[in-house]
């Protein structure tokens, strides 16, 4: 297929950012959800998401001068939302706490191991914009709350409900992903070797988990593949360690590669941006063992082009919704929630496309002939 072009990539990525930034209200919290064909409000919430917002807000803050001014007083607000109406202590640390006031759902108060961990990612990208916004003590009782979630086989405990305590009676697929990330992320900030082996810890579990699936068993996790990405270098990896998170990451490259035409013929917006985060980040390491395991890396940065210029037609160009993003590319009539613009499907939409931007500049893509 023809190069993706540089300028529409660049105009996506402002409009998402543009939608994300003024759908955030004065007090720092974002619309978390609307009906394109109806404009109907839905008044729910999810802290989680909140977070993922937030990093994908980061990210793009680091684009140009012009991109960090205008993105500066959203993430300020933002941060002190989440810290003043999710941060709760407990046992000693501090979690990002999921109640009925916050989310608008019939819930009891408890903390998920998945906010905490993007809180970490997202606060920890904040505080490198703007070096000492963030008490670094807080950050650690987020992460510290984490490792006292971690069970000894490198799996955590999902939840923490307020008056009943640890419970793993629900699982996330992303969650371990998530917390491997956060920990990795936190020690180039806070430099702990707790932070590294629980981050590795998490990650063998996950492959250990998955060491004998069929490709297409394997989930789509694409935060397992952001996490090893950040930690497949790192000095503290044995050499048996290594190679065993790296197959773990090309099991879950091959699954999405085995089942991508089926993703983009359903045409769902958020399951293609995901897997293109998660591809991106592998095809980041994935050269270095491009002999030893064959790894076709020229079908994997075609697949990756295939999936941006899906994005960049799903998208709202223009109109009250200019920058968002539907769950479906094609919305359905009889799907009430086909219509919908949630801030998840427009932070992981920009996510993917600046994390292409990035390998684009950093491969001289557009300069090549």
């Amino acid at each position: 297929m023809s190069k993706i072009p540089r300028e529409l990539l660049i105009e996506a990525i402002n409009k998402m950012a543009f939608y994300l930034c003024s759908n955030c209200r004065r007090d720092g919290k974002f619309v978390y959800i609307v009906h394109k064909n109806t404009d109907e409000f839905v008044d729910t919430y999810n802290v989680l998401r909140h977070a993922g917002a937030i990093y994908a807000l980061t990210d793009f803050a680091n684009m140009s001068p012009t991109a960090m001014k205008d993105t500066l007083p959203v993430l300020a607000r933002s941060v002190v939302w989440m810290r003043k109406k999710c941060s709760m202590k407990v046992e000693g640390y501090q979690g990002i706490v999921s109640n009925s006031k916050i989310t608008g759902k019939n819930e009891k108060s408890q903390v998920k191991l998945g906010a905490n961990a993007l809180a970490i990612v997202a606060l920890t990208g904040y505080n490198k914009l703007k070096p000492g916004a963030v008490n670094l003590s807080y950050l650690k009782k987020l992460a510290d709350f984490m490792c006292w979630m971690q069970k000894e086989d490198g799996s955590f405990y999902s939840k923490f409900f307020i008056n009943k305590g640890k419970a793993d009676d629900w699982a996330s697929l992303y969650y371990p992903g998530e917390a491997a990330l956060a920990f990795i992320t936190l020690h180039a900030l806070i430099p702990d070797p707790n932070y590294i082996g629980s981050s590795i810890n998490a990650l063998k579990f996950l492959a250990t988990k998955r060491q004998m699936l069929l490709s297409h068993e394997i989930e789509a996790d694409h935060w397992a593949l952001i996490a090893t990405n950040k930690i497949i270098a790192h000095a503290f990896l044995t050499e048996y360690h290594r190679h065993l998170l790296y197959y773990h990451a090309k099991q879950i490259a091959d699954s999405i590669i085995h089942g991508w035409k089926i993703i983009l013929t359903q045409k769902r917006t958020t399951k293609i941006a995901t897997r293109l985060e998660g591809l991106i980040a592998y095809l980041r390491f994935a050269e270095e063992f491009e002999e030893e395991f064959n790894i076709q890396t020229d079908e994997i940065f075609n697949t990756i082009e295939q999936g941006i210029a899906f994005l960049l037609n799903a998208y709202e160009r223009r109109g009250t919704y200019v920058g968002g993003i539907t769950r479906d590319f094609e919305p359905k009539e009889a799907d009430s929630r086909s219509d919908e613009i949630r801030i998840d499907y427009v932070q992981h939409a920009l996510s993917a496309l600046l994390n292409f931007y990035h390998i684009c500049n950093d491969k001289d893509y557009w300069n090549r002939v």
